[in-house]
């Protein structure tokens, strides 16, 4: 999913006031009322998360159902942000650490935006290079043999247009308490 850039117009005295106050303390303001707007996108994206029907063995580990819901969370990107913008990404626990706690979505992509089905090994194969030709237990000779493809659920994406406007909302009402509060 491509970052959408908002921009919010026509709140002129709320412009006015961020340009009044300390650099610093307006920074912390705009930058706790988008956090909150990330966190409700989180909380949607979480609710249209997709439960898996029981758990499973995946990669020689397992992958209990709701995994998925559980490892979703709401990142603040510093290299992209500044004192005028602020950029949080929406995502889902991924990685070795991860596992311990089964947090691990790892395929959280691949239910957003589908994935071929490729055949595993077969038990008890053995893994036999040979010169030239592709052998049909080698990763490439598999994804030669895949027999479908799984399309996407997309609840990322329609979690984000389903609420774009609401999220926009709680970023005006949170800036205008944040404001008033650094105001006084």
């Amino acid at each position: 999913m491509m970052a959408e850039i908002v921009r919010i117009e026509g709140l002129t005295e709320l412009k006015r006031k961020f340009e009044s106050l300390p650099r610093d303390i307006a920074k912390k303001a705009f930058r706790r009322s988008l956090s909150a707007a990330a966190k409700q996108a989180r909380d949607d994206a979480r609710n249209r998360a997709p439960l898996g029907k029981g758990s499973k063995r995946r990669g020689g580990r397992l992958v209990p159902a709701g995994t998925l819901k559980r490892s979703a969370l709401v990142k603040f990107d510093r290299t992209q942000s500044n004192d005028l913008q602020a950029v949080y990404i929406v995502t889902f626990r991924r990685g070795k650490k991860q596992q311990k706690g089964n947090r691990d979505a790892y395929y959280a992509s691949w239910v957003e935006f589908g994935h071929r089905i490729v055949p595993r090994k077969p038990k008890g194969s053995r893994w036999k290079r040979k010169r030239g030709l592709v052998s049909a237990f080698s990763l490439a000779g598999r994804r030669a043999a895949a027999t479908g493809s799984v399309a996407g659920v997309r609840y990322l994406t329609n979690a984000f247009a389903a609420g774009r406007y609401k999220y926009l909302s709680i970023i005006e009402t949170q800036m205008r308490a944040n404001f008033e509060a650094a105001a006084r």
